[in-house]
């Protein structure tokens, strides 16, 4: 699964590293960036780094 796999995830505004964590009520992923905090996304393209 995805949950606990390092990704990249890049908007049209952003590439950022983190962690898939979890899906919130809307359906967001919420990633736990390598920053730090905990972010909900929307949209975006996922890659799985392994």
């Amino acid at each position: 699964g995805l949950f606990g796999e390092p990704i990249q995830l890049s908007t049209a505004s952003e590439k950022l590293r983190g962690v898939a964590a979890d899906l919130d009520e809307q359906g967001r992923l919420l990633v736990r960036l390598d920053a730090g905090p905990v972010r909900p996304f929307e949209m975006g393209e996922v890659t799985l780094l392994r």
